[in-house]
């Protein structure tokens, strides 16, 4: 039996409709003006997407996340679980296979962090996995900074290794 309500049961369905719970209650003209003010032209779509009717676009997460107050990469990946499950369980299950766990733990806490935007998880996220940032995003002091610190592996130092790392950092940051 096909049900008319395909993704009702997702995380990115359960976690809009929240939102939107939340925003609506919060905000005036209801679920027609929020769909105004994020160029949906029928608010049935937005209504569709937050009952689990219809997928929610990828492309539309940041800016569904960002109007919404969530966090932006919860809720992307959650979209792109929602969206491509055999995508999503391939990067899930290479990502955990590749990581520690100290940098998984890490990980996982950056990307739900509410006060951090997209573009700083992803550095974090990126720089964590062992990655050369993207030279435009970080200074020269702040590329020697994550250099020094990817040398020094600070995952599972000792105190007195941390310390001496810390006095690289600072003097880094000094000068």
């Amino acid at each position: 039996m096909t049900t008319s309500f395909p993704y009702a049961h997702s995380r990115a369905t359960i976690m809009l409709n929240a939102a939107i719970r939340r925003h609506t209650d919060q905000h005036p003209g209801g679920l027609r003006a929020l769909a105004s003010a994020l160029g949906i032209k029928q608010a049935t779509v937005l209504s569709h997407m937050s009952n689990g009717r219809m997928a929610i676009p990828l492309e539309r997460a940041p800016q569904l996340a960002e109007m919404l107050k969530m966090n932006a990469v919860e809720f992307t990946r959650a979209v792109l679980e929602q969206r491509e499950p055999m995508v999503w369980a391939l990067l899930t299950h290479s990502a955990e296979e590749d990581l520690p766990s100290e940098v998984r733990r890490i990980c996982d806490a950056a990307a739900s962090a509410p006060d951090l935007s997209t573009e700083r998880v992803n550095f974090v996220l990126e720089v964590l996995r062992g990655g050369k940032p993207i030279p435009r995003r970080v200074n020269d002091h702040e590329a020697a900074l994550l250099d020094l610190i990817q040398r020094h592996e600070p995952l599972g130092m000792s105190d007195a290794e941390w310390e001496h790392l810390m006095g690289g950092i600072e003097y880094l940051l000094d000068s």
